[in-house]
């Protein structure tokens, strides 16, 4: 059994984990497939990685970004369910962090589509 969080921060992470916000991510077509969420519980390293699927954007025509870059929208859902208190939710939602794991940089004996999130999580400590 999972500890419980502690904070306001903490309990406002589990949203996503539970499934009261719900998440998508938005390009200019429809490329990206939402697949694994993992609350890592850690005191003042408490966070949230969301795993996705990028695939099916053609080589050429309009994207956003460009060779070296890409740009994506997170959308999340249903944040009027979370008690923010006194924290400020743009300021939660804007301090995240990305990152990418290329097809041919998978980890011996795991597969396209297994779950990295947790891994994600703990590989990096963001405050």
């Amino acid at each position: 059994m999972r500890e419980e969080p502690t904070g306001r921060a903490g309990k406002n992470l589990r949203a996503l984990e539970d499934g009261r916000v719900t998440w998508d991510i938005l390009d200019r077509g429809n490329y990206y497939t939402p697949e694994f969420v993992y609350h890592r519980l850690d005191k003042t390293q408490t966070n949230v990685a969301l795993q996705f699927r990028h695939e099916g954007e053609p080589s050429s025509g309009q994207i956003w970004g460009n060779s070296k870059m890409d740009m994506l929208a997170l959308q999340l859902h249903g944040l009027k369910s979370v008690n923010w208190g006194n924290f400020d939710m743009n300021t939660c939602l804007t301090t995240g962090m990305a990152g990418k794991m290329p097809d041919g940089k998978i980890p011996d004996g795991a597969n396209v589509g297994d779950d990295f999130s947790a891994c994600a999580a703990w590989a990096r400590n963001i405050w």
